[in-house]
C-alpha cells in the first residue's frame, strides 16, 4: 500500500488508522512523507509502531507523482494499492479486491465505489452531487472505458485503485509531465494492457475539500485549466499511439464509415 502525504497533520492519523483496520492484513505500508514542513506531522507518522510500516522521509518536496514513482520502486508485494492522506477505507476495501484479484489474474486494475466526504469526515454528497455520481460510475468494457476517458475524462478514484505488480514494473510508473491527470493517464495506459473492474460497493471514503486548494484535485480555476490541457495532451498522444487495431475496437461505433479497415482510412 502506498501512502504519499505532505503535512496533513489533521487528517493523516484518521488515514493510516483506516489502513491498519483492514481485515485484510497481509500487507506493507509504504509512507512516503513528500518533504513535509509540519513538524507535528511528521512525529504522527514516526509514532506508528506496527511493523507493516516502512517511512521514508524525504528532505524536500517534490510532488506527488515523483514521489510516488519512488514508493513504486521500493514495493515488494504482488499488487500495489495507492492511498492518498486525507482520504479513508471501509475495513473490508482489501478483502475484496484481493478476492476478485486472485479469482481473476487478467484484470489490470481494480477499482471501488466511493463515497464523498467533506473535510470534517461527513457525508457530502449534497456539497458535491456531480462527484458524487461520477465516483459510482461503471462501465463493462474496454472501449466503453476508453471512449468515456477520451470525451469526459477520469470518473474513478484514485485512492481506491488496486494493480497487479507486475503490471505496474511494466508500464513505469507516474508520468512527471502531468499533475492534475497522472493518474488518467496511468488508468489509459493499463487499459491498453488488459481489462479494468470496479467492484459495485462503497468501500472508499473520497474527501473532498470546500477550499480546493486543500487538494491536488480540488476544482478551482487554474486547476481546471491544467486539467484540460493535460487531458488535450492526453488524446493527442492517444490517437497518436494506438495501433489501427485498437482505434478500430475503441472507437469502431464512433465511425461516421463504419466500414473503414485500412491504415489510410483510419487515419
Amino acid at each position: 500500500i502506498l501512502l504519499c502525504t505532505y503535512n496533513r497533520e489533521n487528517l493523516i492519523r484518521e488515514t493510516i488508522d483506516s489502513i491498519l483496520a483492514q481485515t485484510y492484513t497481509d500487507f506493507e505500508l509504504l509512507i512516503v512523507d513528500d518533504g513535509s514542513t509540519s513538524e507535528e506531522a511528521k512525529e504522527i507518522l514516526k509514532s506508528y509502531k506496527d511493523e507493516r510500516i516502512r517511512l521514508f522521509l524525504c528532505e524536500e518536496n517534490k510532488f506527488y507523482c515523483r514521489a510516488a514513482n519512488f514508493g513504486i520502486s521500493q514495493m515488494k508485494g504482488d499488487y500495489l494499492a495507492m492511498a492518498d492522506s486525507d482520504d479513508l477505507w471501509y475495513p473490508t476495501k482489501l478483502e475484496r479486491q484481493m478476492e476478485y484479484l486472485e479469482e481473476h489474474p487478467e484484470c489490470g486494475a481494480c477499482f471501488t465505489y466511493a463515497d464523498v466526504i467533506d473535510e470534517n469526515g461527513e457525508l457530502a454528497e449534497k456539497d458535491f452531487p456531480d462527484l458524487a455520481i461520477m465516483l459510482k460510475r461503471r462501465f463493462d468494457t474496454q472501449g466503453e472505458w476508453m471512449r468515456y476517458f477520451f470525451r469526459d475524462g477520469n470518473c474513478l478514484a484514485h485512492p481506491s485503485v488496486v494493480i497487479p505488480a507486475r503490471l505496474m514494473e511494466k508500464l513505469g510508473g507516474f508520468h512527471l509531465l502531468f499533475c492534475q491527470g497522472a493518474d488518467l493517464d496511468l488508468w489509459i495506459r493499463i487499459l491498453r494492457e488488459a481489462p479494468i473492474y470496479v467492484v459495485p460497493e462503497i468501500l472508499t471514503r473520497y474527501r473532498s475539500h470546500h477550499n480546493p486548494d486543500n487538494q491536488i484535485s480540488g476544482v478551482q480555476e487554474l486547476k481546471s485549466a491544467r486539467f484540460m490541457n493535460e487531458h488535450m495532451l492526453m488524446r493527442k498522444k492517444m490517437m497518436r499511439i494506438l495501433t489501427d487495431t485498437e482505434l478500430k475496437k475503441y472507437f469502431h461505433c464512433d465511425f461516421r464509415n463504419k466500414d473503414s479497415q485500412s491504415h489510410l482510412e483510419l487515419e
